[in-house]
């Protein structure tokens, strides 16, 4: 459920502990520490005509890699694997 803070019109999201649990897993088995600019790259698009190339979203996190010094995380379900692994391959990251 998303809610909004009234005093500061900041939106948070109210998490299962369970998921929490399993996020703070994953982050930790991948080395992310609670210090690092994480940045989850969603490839997938609402139409043909808005999705980016695999070659463009790979510049994109590398930029945020090299530039921002983020660590860069690809999310999204099974229509976007493809594209996600193309990412991967062409992205110069860790």
């Amino acid at each position: 459920m998303n809610c909004v803070d009234k005093e500061t019109s900041r939106i948070f999201q109210f998490i299962k502990k369970e998921s929490e649990d399993w996020a703070e897993d994953w982050l930790k088995k991948n080395n992310i520490s609670p210090s690092d600019h994480l940045v989850a790259i969603h490839a997938g698009a609402s139409g043909p005509e808005k999705q980016w190339t695999g070659e463009g979203f790979a510049q994109a996190a590398d930029y945020l890699e090299q530039q921002l010094k983020a660590r860069v995380v690809l999310i999204g379900a099974d229509n976007v694997r493809t594209i996600a692994a193309e990412i991967s391959l062409r992205a110069h990251g860790p």
